[in-house]
């Protein structure tokens, strides 16, 4: 067996045996510099999207408001992930699980996972809003036909 795999099972025991919150604070920072770093480049992809497909996407409209808007949205947003990065925790404690270590890693792994998901989504929203609709077509709210 090679030193990092057997480094990687000794970790996974230790895992096992700090206790669950002390874990998941630990990776607090991970995961909310994972969200970080996700939020600029979701909205970089946002704009390359609304200039590739403006014609396709009249909706999509990206202004000096909106801008401030999601930098709002996105702070609270993060609040909102970190009171449910706490379902880690309370997951395990009602799951119970019979390797811990394993469990707060796929747990971690899913709640990322779904986190991050969310921050893309109006990206991909917008993608697939520009496949599927004509051009120049759609039900804006804000603009009458």
């Amino acid at each position: 067996m090679s030193y990092s795999k057997e480094r990687s099972i000794l970790a996974m025991k230790l895992d096992a045996n700090v206790p669950s919150f002390a874990w998941w604070g630990a990776r607090r920072l991970r995961y909310n510099l994972a969200l970080v770093i996700a939020a600029p480049i979701s909205a970089i992809c946002l704009f390359l999207v609304w200039w590739l497909f403006e014609d396709r996407l009249p909706c999509l409209e990206i202004t000096g408001f909106s801008l401030v808007l999601w930098g709002v949205l996105f702070f609270v947003g993060l609040a909102l992930a970190n009171l449910c990065y706490f379902l880690g925790p309370l997951a395990e404690k009602v799951v119970r699980p019979r390797n811990v270590a394993r469990f707060r890693a796929m747990v971690f792994a899913m709640g990322l996972g779904i986190s991050l998901s969310i921050i893309v989504l109006p990206v991909i929203a917008n993608l697939v809003a520009a496949a599927l609709y004509p051009a120049g077509t759609g039900n804006c709210i804000a603009h009458e036909p």
